[in-house]
């Protein structure tokens, strides 16, 4: 007859590690010697992810004759409004602290709006290839140039903005899983369950088991366990950064 124990696991109670990336080692006398299954019943962190990250806040650009240059802009969370005034400020001043491009957002087409504003002179946003991590949330194609030019007017996004952020996460754990996880950039990785966002920028996500067949992980073979490994990533195996709040996650574990 299978019996179970409830964890409480806490990043705050880490044994090391970061809030996002810890080691999480147990009493002796609460410690699994031959655990079956591991059943996810609850999990909680604040939703303050930005949507604008350090992987996605950078352009390449140039003027028609120009070298290349990296423009760099503040990462937060943005509305589009603001996001197109956070660009504006950073191309101009990386581009030589002119006033000659400007961004607006269309709150009808949910575009970017570029004016180019310098007689005679050309903007180019380079493809990705070239360098650049921000077509996406801009609503630029990431393989191609974006030119704008003052002869030629104003010039529109070919796409919406995607200020969408992060929509889930993934609890890994060498520990608990029992099986293997692919991810979007090929790695194999132990992973516990995806956790959906649902709450709103500064609020409290809490996920809760409806059903344990849903959130339980089997082990090929009993395993022991002293020591849990947690390690909280988005879809392509970053780790998320909780900048210092704190995870708690409710384990059941038969044994």
């Amino acid at each position: 007859m299978s019996r179970s124990k409830l964890f409480h696991i806490e990043s705050d109670q880490r044994n090391s590690g970061t809030v996002s990336d810890f080691t999480f080692i147990l009493p002796p006398n609460e410690a699994t010697i031959n655990a079956k299954r591991v059943v996810l019943k609850s999990c909680s962190l604040p939703n303050i992810f930005y949507n604008v990250s350090s992987l996605s806040n950078t352009l390449v650009c140039k003027y028609l004759t120009d070298s290349n240059v990296t423009v760099t802009f503040p990462i937060g969370f943005y509305t589009a409004s603001q996001l197109a005034a956070a660009v504006t400020t950073a191309l101009n001043s990386a581009m030589g602290g002119t006033s000659a491009t400007s961004l607006t957002f269309n709150s009808i087409t949910g575009k970017l709006t570029w004016e180019q504003t310098d007689v005679g002179g050309a903007l180019i946003v380079q493809p990705a290839s070239i360098g650049g991590t921000a077509h996406s949330i801009l609503g630029l194609d990431s393989s191609t140039q974006f030119i704008v030019n003052q002869s030629l007017g104003l010039k529109v996004s070919p796409y919406p903005t995607n200020l969408i952020g992060l929509t889930s996460f993934n609890i890994h754990s060498t520990a608990l899983a029992g099986g293997n996880y692919l991810e979007e950039d090929g790695s194999v990785l132990p992973v516990i369950m995806n956790i959906p966002i649902t709450a709103s920028f500064g609020g409290l996500n809490v996920y809760e088991a409806s059903t344990e067949d849903l959130n339980s992980v089997e082990f090929s073979r009993p395993q022991g366990i002293q020591t849990i490994d947690i390690r909280l990533t988005d879809r392509t195996g970053n780790t998320i950064d909780l900048q210092n709040q704190n995870f708690k996650m409710l384990c059941k574990v038969y044994y």
